[in-house]
């Protein structure tokens, strides 16, 4: 199967590896892995550990830059750096594990949908009191994105925790939700991010977005993680600034879609610590 994405290799067999005591991993274990054995003497001794990000990570910050305000704030944004993104996690430990979708998992898709809707019945919005246009319609972009190999699910055992669908080419070619002028960038657009509610509140999402991004930054020179995010949905916007998105605007097809208020994240501002909130089961290649 082709997929539109392929994402980095983790990052095995790079120089810039150590532990705290400076050892570098003595080999990987299977090749495609990403999973590293340390020396016996080692600090990281007779543990496993994969890497699901790039080695590298930056701080650079355009402090001249000043970006478009959301209607929601009376200043221009600047971004703000996470520190919370894992490099290492041990394999073995209770971390979700994520793992590419099949069309055996649209069902499980559909039931986190679900609950997430039921919990935004209780909050001031609109959002996903119906689908949207309709379920059929639903159902077939699951499918369809199930198809091409560009969903993923966090399993928290055999317990879905959260999902998200991620893809360099635009999710609505057919009738762009993004203006004709972004459409050459270099990016990684998001859609469908869900976490489950015994999950909330730990930055599952944030991560799961930044790994989409970075991935992407190193795969095919992604400049931008882009979403577009439910319109009358104040709060999730404000959740998405301070991840670090831009507000770029609203969507010229605001009218007729209800994800019209356009948000994007420079994917050099994402930066990789030895945080991590969950794990990959393989090389990622979307």
């Amino acid at each position: 199967m082709q997929h539109a994405l392929p994402l980095a290799h983790p990052t095995w067999g790079r120089e810039d590896h150590h532990d705290e005591q400076g050892h570098r991993p003595i080999g990987r274990i299977g090749r495609r892995s990403g999973v590293y054995r340390w020396p016996a003497d080692s600090a990281m001794a007779a543990t496993d550990f994969i890497s699901y990000g790039p080695s590298f990570c930056t701080n650079a910050v355009r402090s001249n830059t000043r970006w478009p305000a959301h209607p929601a704030f009376s200043h221009a944004c600047d971004y703000q750096i996470r520190l919370s993104w894992g490099k290492y996690t041990r394999m073995g430990t209770s971390l979700p594990t994520l793992r590419r979708a099949t069309e055996r998992d649209h069902d499980v898709i559909i039931g986190l949908i679900d609950e997430a809707a039921d919990w935004l019945r209780t909050k001031k919005t609109d959002q996903w009191t119906e689908p949207w246009p309709s379920e059929e319609d639903r159902r077939h972009r699951i499918m369809r994105d199930l198809q091409a190999g560009k969903t993923w699910i966090a399993w928290d055992g055999n317990s879905p925790v959260a999902t998200l669908t991620a893809d360099s080419q635009h999710s609505h070619q057919e009738d762009p939700v993004w203006p004709h002028a972004t459409r050459q960038d270099k990016a990684v657009y998001v859609c469908r991010l869900v976490v489950s509610r015994g999950q909330a509140g730990q930055g599952l999402g944030a991560e799961l977005l930044d790994w989409a991004g970075l991935n992407g930054m190193q795969a095919h020179g992604a400049d931008w993680v882009r979403v577009d995010v439910w319109t009358t949905n104040e709060a999730l916007h404000a959740y998405y600034i301070r991840q670090g998105f831009q507000f770029y605007g609203y969507s010229e097809k605001a009218d007729d879609y209800p994800s019209a208020a356009l948000f994007q994240k420079p994917t050099d501002r994402i930066q990789v610590t030895n945080r991590a909130l969950f794990q990959v089961e393989s090389e990622p290649d979307y």
